[in-house]
């Protein structure tokens, strides 16, 4: 009975999940505040924008500007590529 009533609720989604990005340095990054940065999306015209930010920006962005916002892949780059190049990869 119960399946019944939350199949009847549930709404239509356009994708089967929710996209999810592989953020590999979620959590084990943090701003100045000593806070971890945690993933961040964003879809503009059909592109999708990644990016890592400060913990206190995921409730409330647009009110405070103070924290960091920055891009995912420009993150990675710059902290994985020293440690490809030690590993020899």
């Amino acid at each position: 009975m119960a399946q019944v009533l939350l199949a009847g609720n549930a709404t239509n989604r356009s994708q089967p999940t929710n996209v999810k990005g592989a953020f590999l340095l979620t959590g084990k990054v943090i701003d100045e505040n000593g806070e971890p940065l945690y993933q961040s999306q964003a879809d503009k015209n059909g592109r999708r924008y990644c990016y890592y930010i400060s913990k206190h920006l995921m409730n409330g962005a647009r009110q405070n500007k103070d924290g960091w916002r920055l891009p995912a892949e420009t993150l990675e780059g710059t902290v994985l590529a020293p440690l490809l190049d030690i590993f020899g990869c």
